[in-house]
C-alpha cells in the first residue's frame, strides 16, 4: 500500500474523525478514543466542527425538552 503524503494523511484523519463525531456526542463511539481526542486537540478545524455540532445538538435537545414540557 502506498504511504500517504502527510497532508493527505491529515485530511484522511479529519474525514475519519468527522464521521465519528455524532457517535462521540451520543455516547455510542466505539473507535480509538485516544486517537480521536488527540486529533481534536491538534486540529482546529475538527475542534470547531465538534464544538458547533455539540452546540447544535444541545440546542435541539433543549427545544425537544421544552416542546414536551409544553404538551
Amino acid at each position: 500500500m502506498k504511504s500517504l503524503h502527510p497532508i493527505e494523511h491529515h485530511r484522511q484523519n479529519c474525514r475519519d474523525v468527522r464521521a465519528e463525531m455524532s457517535d462521540h456526542i451520543d455516547g455510542e463511539f466505539e473507535g480509538d478514543r485516544k486517537a480521536f481526542e488527540r486529533h481534536i486537540h491538534w486540529c482546529p478545524n475538527c475542534w470547531r466542527i465538534l464544538r458547533n455540532l455539540r452546540l447544535t445538538v444541545t440546542g435541539l435537545r433543549r427545544l425537544r425538552d421544552r416542546a414536551s414540557m409544553d404538551s
